[in-house]
């Protein structure tokens, strides 16, 4: 594992606890659809949160060094039995797939959780963002040629967010399949 992996993987696992039937949460979503904040939710009941924009900010790095990284380390967090909650946008089946495979290789419960936030929503947000370590200014142009690109996901194991109560129902489905 190259330096930066591993030091981003130290990182990662600071108060975190290796559990038997680990699972992968891939997060999909428009910018501003809510992900990052799920995430921090779900990070909060033992689950890795791997930002993206964090990583990407921290670390000086462009999508394509981000993505060939983020598969490396996300196949160390699972191999070493971490739940982890991919926070990106996700919006492309492709992507999806790589990590999806990368998980069912390994024999990994994987979930694709879809936020779909509506646009009015998404908007506002965008708004009243601050720029920080976690956060970035994102344009409407980019929003719309995003949306435009964007693969609602399709097919077994996922999970749409319309609300702040799926995230409590949610929640209690992965406390089923890992107990």
């Amino acid at each position: 594992m190259p330096d930066i992996a591993k030091e981003i993987f130290d990182n990662l696992i600071l108060e975190k606890t290796p559990i038997d039937n680990n699972i992968l949460v891939i997060l999909v979503g428009l910018p501003y659809s809510g992900k990052s904040t799920f995430a921090e939710k779900l990070s909060k009941h033992n689950f890795v949160h791997f930002w993206a924009t964090k990583i990407k900010k921290q670390h000086k790095l462009n999508d394509k060094e981000f993505l060939e990284l983020s598969k490396e380390i996300i196949e160390e967090l699972l191999s070493k039995n971490f739940n982890v909650v991919f926070d990106f946008l996700n919006h492309k089946n492709e992507q999806r797939n790589n990590f999806y495979s990368i998980a069912e290789k390994m024999h990994k419960k994987v979930f694709i959780v879809y936020l779909d936030t509506p646009k009015n929503i998404i908007l506002e947000r965008q708004a009243s963002v601050v720029e920080d370590i976690g956060r970035t200014n994102i344009s409407t142009d980019i929003i719309n040629e995003i949306e435009s690109e964007f693969e609602v996901p399709v097919g077994e194991n996922i999970f749409t967010i319309k609300n702040d109560g799926d995230f409590d129902t949610f929640l209690n489905l992965i406390r089923t399949q890992q107990s």
